[in-house]
């Protein structure tokens, strides 16, 4: 497999909220969206995430979500990632420290993306696809090469 980097598969349309988002806003956003995660960024640097894990966290703690801002309640320090490395170093970095996402940031530490697993299983299962499709291809036309030989053996023995 040729090296992917994370800038060739990461999400880039991500959803970020300010720190001062009132928690109720960003759950609207989160369910109108169809998502799971929001990036809390100050200025366009992250600073934080917000998840659904962090949702039931603060529903327990029974807070009044519109007055609470999600600085209070997203999970923080925040371990980044640059798109420049190849996806295999991003597996191991995930695996080896638990993360389910990392935040992908620029060389000045802006939000560029978020790579999650879904990321990571759909370019694997991709490229096995495309590897398959690559081996059917070759085996066809070994089997192609093959029949022609055949043929004109029984050509030549008639």
């Amino acid at each position: 497999m040729n090296r992917l980097l994370l800038s060739d598969i990461i999400t880039t349309h991500v959803t970020t909220v300010p720190p001062h988002s009132k928690v109720n806003e960003v759950l609207r956003q989160m369910r109108e969206n169809e998502i799971s995660v929001i990036i809390v960024t100050n200025d366009g640097y992250p600073i934080g995430i917000f998840t659904e894990h962090d949702a039931v966290k603060a529903l327990d703690q029974k807070f009044d979500l519109s007055m609470i801002d999600i600085e209070k309640v997203m999970s923080q320090p925040i371990t980044t990632i640059s798109p420049d490395i190849p996806l295999t170093d991003a597996i191991q970095f995930m695996d080896k420290n638990g993360f389910s996402r990392v935040i992908v940031v620029t060389k000045n530490g802006y939000t560029l993306g978020l790579l999650n697993r879904h990321d990571i299983v759909k370019q694997l299962y991709n490229r096995h696809v495309e590897l398959l499709e690559e081996r059917v291809k070759a085996n066809e036309t070994t089997l192609d090469i093959e029949t022609k030989k055949v043929d004109k053996e029984r050509e030549v023995n008639e």
